[in-house]
């Protein structure tokens, strides 16, 4: 008998251990409309060195490890395929125009998601045959050491 009081004891303090409310902590508050301005000043900063032909600046605002840009396209399939692809576009073509245009944002702790359009013109520097793209886009930013939002996938439509 003893055997079984000691049982059901011990079920009890199991089954309201169990029960016992635990404190949550509460998830941190993401501010989406300030997480858009930075995203938005990155694109400013990139799209600046894009119209400059600079490479190494436009490179550092991407993650150096996954990063995949355009993935149908086998040369930006890596971090050094990009860059490769980057220096050969910047000797055969000018940048005359680059904007983007941020729609949709959503955001996590550590990620967002961008939706938008980025309108472009390139000349052909030996043909000086001009070409306009206006491409729908969407942006996968990673949130770096130090809070800074880097450039961790990129597709246009």
């Amino acid at each position: 008998m003893k055997q079984l009081r000691f049982i059901a004891l011990l079920l009890l303090t199991v089954f309201i251990a169990g029960c016992t409310q635990q404190q949550t902590t509460e998830p941190a508050t993401i501010d989406t409309k300030e997480v858009a301005r930075e995203l938005a000043e990155a694109w400013d900063g990139y799209l600046g060195a894009w119209k400059n032909g600079d490479a190494e600046t436009c490179l550092s605002y991407m993650t150096r490890e996954d990063y995949i840009n355009m993935p149908s396209y086998d040369a930006t399939q890596d971090f050094q395929e990009t860059r490769e692809m980057f220096l050969s576009l910047f000797e055969s073509t000018e940048i005359e125009s680059a904007d983007f245009e941020q729609g949709e944002v959503f955001v996590h702790e550590d990620m967002a998601y961008e939706f938008g359009k980025l309108h472009q013109v390139w000349i052909n520097k030996s043909t000086g045959d001009t070409t306009s793209a206006h491409n729908r886009c969407i942006s996968v930013w990673k949130k770096m050491e130090g809070d800074s939002w880097k450039l961790h996938r990129w597709m246009a439509q």
